[in-house]
């Protein structure tokens, strides 16, 4: 008779875990955070020519892996992605609660700008603990931190620049 409790009590919990895991799924399609966000500053003039300073901020509680996916100038037929150059291509991850500002050239500053950043956060719950797992090992194997960023994956575009 202990030997069936025992068993009748495993099948309860992995069937309460598999379901626990399974609402949890369908609530982490929502939507992207609203603490996230990247916000024009200012304009600046960097040796290499103008440049756009924007701020990234990471009001969530998970990191965020991003990358500067595209620089774009306002024209009279709507927004024109602007040619990329290496200081365009900012690649990065930003901890929770932390922030940023970043000089994106420009080539000049009497338009309007805005970029568009791909974001990626890291896994949570039981995804996220393998991940951080992951991360540990190879931190012992080659004496490097890793950040692993296996999460949803979302778009940010930045706040519109002034004239000057």
């Amino acid at each position: 008779m202990n030997r069936r409790l025992i068993a009748a009590l495993i099948v309860a919990l992995v069937t309460a875990l598999l379901i626990a895991l399974l609402l949890q799924k369908r609530t982490s399609a929502a939507a992207p955070p609203i603490d996230l966000s990247v916000s024009f500053v200012a304009f600046t003039n960097t040796p290499k020519g103008p440049a756009a300073v924007f701020s990234f901020s990471n009001g969530t509680i998970h990191s965020q892996a991003f990358q500067i996916k595209s620089v774009e100038h306002k024209e009279d037929a709507g927004w024109k992605s602007a040619t990329p150059t290496m200081l365009q291509g900012l690649v990065g991850s930003l901890r929770p609660g932390h922030s940023f500002a970043w000089p994106v050239a420009v080539d000049s500053t009497n338009g309007i700008w805005r970029i568009r950043v791909d974001c990626q956060e890291k896994k949570h719950d039981f995804a996220g603990a393998v991940d951080r797992g992951k991360e540990i090992v190879n931190q012992i194997k080659t004496g490097n931190r890793t950040d692993i960023f296996g999460g949803r994956i979302y778009e940010v575009v930045s706040s519109e620049s002034k004239k000057e």
